[in-house]
């Protein structure tokens, strides 16, 4: 159902303004204008006002064919999300205790988080923090990920480490 989706990234959130998954698409475009990389965004959950604003805005950008909105999917399908994604994104303005980020870890996948107070705490050295005022900082994060294997195999393993600190 999703194999002929890679690359994407993914963000497991209700659909909240507050969740931003507009920085996200911005982000996206910024990949296409100012490094020429395409790349497609999976968002999974419930509408809950935003929905709409977001499908506009991805038509808006013109990035619409490569932003899959999805409702409530079951285990196996996030399961396989998860695995298969380049990276878990989590431009969230709200947490630190953000389940998402312990997931990424658990599924053994890279995670790009908000740079706010707490969010480092909580991850440590197993992301790469992005600054929710600039999506090119997302654009440059994605980017890394792509070009650098090394980088996605050290964010792997420091979560790998993280979760084996916290049982």
């Amino acid at each position: 159902k999703f194999s002929n989706l890679k690359p994407y990234i993914f963000y497991p959130a209700q659909y909240w303004s507050h969740k931003n998954h507009a920085y996200i698409l911005q982000a996206i475009k910024y990949l296409e204008i100012e490094f020429d990389i395409q790349i497609r965004a999976i968002f999974t959950g419930y509408d809950k006002g935003n929905l709409t604003h977001l499908k506009n805005f991805a038509k808006h950008l013109s990035i619409e064919n490569n932003i899959y909105f999805m409702d409530f999917l079951t285990d196996e399908e996030i399961s396989y999300l998860y695995r298969n994604c380049l990276a878990v994104v989590m431009p969230t303005y709200f947490g630190p205790t953000n389940i998402p980020p312990l997931e990424a870890f658990w599924y053994e996948v890279p995670l790009i988080y908000s740079d706010l107070p707490g969010m480092r705490e909580q991850v440590q050295d197993a992301a790469i923090f992005v600054n929710l005022e600039d999506p090119l900082s997302l654009s440059k994060a994605i980017k890394i990920l792509i070009k650098d294997s090394d980088l996605r195999r050290t964010l792997i393993n420091n979560g790998k480490n993280i979760l084996k600190k916290n049982n």
